[in-house]
């Protein structure tokens, strides 16, 4: 009979303890979805110092969460903290291949958002690095080839450039989502990228296609004029 009383109480004892710690597990459950919540009503509202300090004690918590990384590295760079934003890109980025649970879609999301970073910090080599990257996992969209262009342009690398741009004036009736201001920049940096290339027919060209999409500053005009007169057609000039 002791013993029947005895195995019955260390039943009731596991199984209470069991229910104890399920008990603990969704309370502390509770707690972190309450926090992350928390953290995205903040930041949707405008409270940045909030939501900042609540996906903080989220991700001290849950510091595997790869997804509430990037939704608060993001919420980072998009508030200006840019140096700090590039420690989470960073620590991202340093394990891209390796993230369990992501889709190429999201360490393209995740390289492209570090790179904007990187320029913001003033990092220009790091950033076409972190676009080289991205464009290794897929079909990249039309905005961010231009803005990889332009980058590429600016740090004078202008044949790799010429690259980007042509395959965006090739297809640009058929680029989604573009309206008439992104074709016409895309034109003007294109023939820019030209003349650097010393294809100054083409860049006449590329000028004359951008006039088409709208009006223009005057700073376009004046570039447009002083390559009609140096290629002898003063009277369009």
């Amino acid at each position: 009979m002791k013993n029947f009383l005895f195995l019955v109480i260390l039943v009731i004892t596991i199984v209470m303890g069991s229910m104890g710690f399920i008990f603990a597990r969704e309370e502390n459950m509770d707690e972190l979805f309450s926090l992350l919540i928390g953290a995205r009503n903040a930041a949707k509202i405008g409270l940045t110092e909030k939501a900042i300090t609540r996906y903080e004690s989220y991700l001290e918590k849950r510091p595997e969460d790869t997804i509430v990384i990037l939704e608060f590295a993001d919420l980072l760079h998009k508030r200006g903290f840019y140096a700090r934003a590039e420690e989470y890109y960073e620590y991202l980025v340093k394990n891209v291949r390796n993230i369990p649970g992501v889709d190429d879609e999201f360490r393209k999301r995740l390289l492209v958002a570090s790179a904007r970073n990187a320029l913001k910090n003033k990092k220009e080599d790091r950033a076409l690095d972190l676009y080289d990257l991205a464009f290794l996992y897929g079909e990249i969209d039309a905005g961010v080839k231009l803005e990889f262009a332009d980058l590429l342009h600016h740090k004078g690398f202008y044949a790799r450039a010429e690259k980007y741009y042509e395959y965006l004036v090739k297809n640009i009736g058929n680029i989604p989502g573009a309206d008439d201001e992104f074709r016409k920049r895309l034109l003007v940096a294109s023939a820019r990228n030209a003349l650097q290339n010393k294809k100054e027919d083409r860049a006449l060209d590329l000028y004359d296609r951008a006039f088409g999409y709208g009006e223009f500053d005057a700073e376009v005009k004046l570039e447009f004029a002083d390559l009609l007169h140096h290629k002898g057609f003063y009277a369009r000039a």
